[in-house]
């Protein structure tokens, strides 16, 4: 028997001559199942990337505002104090 061995994160091997997968110490017959359930869990953390990516974006841009506006008040205070 040719056993292919693909080591990742939490599964141990994946046995492709008779499409078993052990995952940690239970196996996984059903494969079509696991590919699934993996395929929901890497689009869930898809959504939460963008997500967070657009969090990020909206904060920076509201923080450039904030930085602008501070510029600003400095450049006044600074006119207003030398006349």
């Amino acid at each position: 028997t040719c056993r292919k061995r693909c080591w990742l994160k939490d599964i141990l091997y994946i046995d492709i001559s008779s499409c078993i997968v052990a995952y940690g110490k239970k196996k996984i017959d059903n494969l079509s199942t696991e590919r699934d359930r993996l395929n929901y869990d890497i689009n869930t953390l898809k959504d939460s990337i963008k997500k967070t990516r657009e969090y990020v974006r909206k904060t920076e841009n509201r923080l450039k505002f904030k930085q602008r506006f501070l510029h600003r008040l400095r450049y006044i205070c600074k006119r207003k104090h030398h006349r």
